[in-house]
Formats: C-alpha cells, sequence, structure tokens
C-alpha cells in the first residue's frame, strides 16, 4: 500500500512545472499516472486532474476503495486560463425599458391597453375610491367594470407606477 509522500512524490515527478497546463494537459497527466498506478499496484486504483485556475495548479485525487484510501493533493503550477466566450458587440440594453409593466404571458399592446382603461376609469372614481398613498382602490375599479377583465393590486401597481413615471 502506498503512503501519502510516495503519492505525493509520484503527482510530483510527472507534473511539468515550466510549461503551464491546461485541461486536456491534465487529463492526459491523470490517464498517464492511472494506468503506471495500475500497472505497478493493480486495478481499482482511480486518479483524477483538475484544473485549479484560481488557485494556479492542479487538484490529484487519488481514490482506492479496496483498502478506503483516499488523498488530494494540490500542485500549484502555471496554468492557462480557458478563454471566456466573446463579449457581445457593443454594450448589452436592458430590456426592462422595453418590458416595464409587462408580464411573460402578455400580447403585444395588452400593456397599453390596460393602462388606457385604467386612465378612462379614472374620472368615475370619488376621492373616497382612492388610498392613503393615492392609487385608486382595487375594489373600485373592479366594480366600475362589472366583472369583465377585473384589475388586482399588482397591474394595479405597476399601471400606476407607469402612468406616474416613477
Amino acid at each position: 500500500m502506498k503512503t501519502y509522500e510516495e503519492v505525493q512524490a509520484m503527482f510530483e515527478e510527472v507534473v511539468d512545472l515550466e510549461n503551464a497546463a491546461d485541461q486536456k494537459a491534465v487529463d492526459a497527466l491523470a490517464k498517464s499516472v492511472q494506468e503506471a498506478a495500475v500497472e505497478e499496484y493493480g486495478a481499482g486504483i482511480h486518479i483524477r486532474g483538475l484544473l485549479n485556475v484560481d488557485m494556479g495548479g492542479i487538484n490529484l485525487k487519488w481514490r482506492r476503495p479496496s483498502c478506503r484510501q483516499r488523498w488530494d493533493y494540490f500542485i500549484p503550477c502555471p496554468v492557462v486560463k480557458p478563454e471566456r466566450k466573446a463579449e457581445a458587440e457593443g454594450p448589452k440594453e436592458s430590456k426592462a425599458k422595453d418590458n416595464a409593466g409587462k408580464g411573460e404571458g402578455d400580447e403585444p399592446g395588452l400593456f397599453e391597453s390596460r393602462l388606457l382603461l385604467l386612465e378612462g376609469l379614472l374620472p368615475a372614481l370619488t376621492e373616497d375610491d382612492y388610498t392613503a398613498d393615492g392609487k385608486p382602490e382595487v375594489k373600485a375599479l373592479n366594480a366600475l367594470l362589472e366583472g369583465d377583465m377585473e384589475f388586482d393590486a399588482e397591474e394595479r401597481n405597476n399601471l400606476w407606477t407607469h402612468r406616474s413615471g416613477e
């Protein structure tokens, strides 16, 4: 059975500390170490290599389930950072302005028609039909609609915010 120091020495021996490693090199390294370990110690040894860009090195994991050996070892070495996806050409513009007040399932123009409906109902409301913060009461609006396409509090709040320009 190998000791931790022997496994550590074996890992350090095969890692190229001069050239920067990428994930393909780490995979090839883990495969070659596994083949050598199986040849020397028999089947049942599992070795996995992971490129650790944040810490600048390689994590190697030695697993031998038959005798419950599990070692993780980090070898600092130069690494190649993977390329990120190309940024979009130009700044991303927010769709919030285009979708202000629209729900996911709203049809185009539905928000505007509901806003016009709300504004058309406002002259029929009395002072008692408004809340303390100045918004029309949902019950009062729905009473004027008589059950046809009633408002709920969330929709009223979205429409009112859009209408008042907040």
